[in-house]
């Protein structure tokens, strides 16, 4: 119960953050969108032959945790079937961490923090290896 309270709170802070965020001019919400674009893969998908071919990766659906650094809250998100993900958030400082599912391959990458700048998405790429060598 009180995960799922936290989390409806994350969600609600969130959900301010960024309303609060788009701002007004003149009466018209302003063009500024910021967030984060993710895309989560797997790989490699053979034995590597050579340095090129480590590469070869398809996408990967994951459960990710999105934490602000300040103020702080989190929130969990999965990547499509594409493993892809796009949300607009704040000008802040994240972190990106994958949520382990379980022993044993695809290892998870580690968390990732990134900067998101007002009017941009950043981009950011998670790469689950997959055991393969």
């Amino acid at each position: 119960m009180r995960f799922i309270l936290a989390q409806f709170c994350s969600t609600v802070f969130l959900a301010t953050a960024i309303l609060s965020f788009a701002g007004t001019q003149d009466g018209q919400p302003t063009a500024r969108k910021s967030g984060i674009e993710i895309e989560t893969v797997l790989g490699p998908l053979t034995p590597p032959q050579s340095s090129q071919q480590l590469d070869v990766v398809q996408p990967y659906s994951a459960t990710l945790r999105i934490v602000s650094v300040e103020p702080r809250f989190e929130i969990e998100v999965t990547t499509d079937a594409q493993g892809r993900y796009r949300s607009e958030l704040p000008p802040g400082q994240y972190t990106i961490a994958p949520k382990k599912s379980g022993f044993g391959p695809p290892r998870p990458p580690r968390p990732q923090n990134l900067t998101v700048q007002t009017g941009t998405f950043t981009k950011i790429r998670l790469v689950y290896d997959s055991g393969v060598r």
